[in-house]
């Protein structure tokens, strides 16, 4: 469990690797992408982009532009996959509740089959739900949530 707190940084690096690990482990393998190109991770089946924010995803966001960049430009036929560390300057065991995701961007990410996820649900489906975590992630636009 150690190994995957980086699922919290706010650094980009460590966040990134940390992410791949957890995907890999459930079964989406990835790469990191060349520095500066609009996501982080890209795989046969996936590609993904990891934030971090001291608030919520909104429309607003770099990472929105960034994901509207990759399906304009580059996506084939990819899930596409954003995993947020939202309110990162709180501990994880107090953003439970808040708003994640604003309204309007949920519905851009279900528009675009756009599957979302806090830093937290991550970590949930990879410790609680493991079997089935790639079935859901590959499944689900707009934002996925661990019951």
């Amino acid at each position: 469990m150690e190994k995957y707190r980086d699922v919290f940084s706010g650094h980009e690096d460590p966040q990134v690797e940390a992410v791949k690990k957890i995907l890999r482990e459930i079964g989406i393998d990835t790469e990191r992408t060349q520095p500066a190109f609009v996501i982080d991770l890209l795989g046969k089946e996936a590609a993904i982009e990891v934030t971090s924010t001291a608030g919520k995803i909104d429309s607003s966001s770099k990472k929105m532009f960034q994901l509207t960049q990759f399906i304009e430009k580059y996506h084939k036929n990819e899930r596409i996959i954003l995993v947020a560390n939202t309110y990162k300057r709180e501990d994880p065991k107090t953003r439970t509740g808040k708003e994640d995701f604003t309204p309007p961007v949920i519905d851009y990410l279900k528009s675009n089959q756009v599957c979302a996820m806090t830093s937290s649900t991550l970590l949930e489906l990879w410790k609680k739900e493991k079997s089935t975590a790639k079935d859901k992630i590959m499944q689900t636009t707009g934002e996925l949530r661990v019951s």
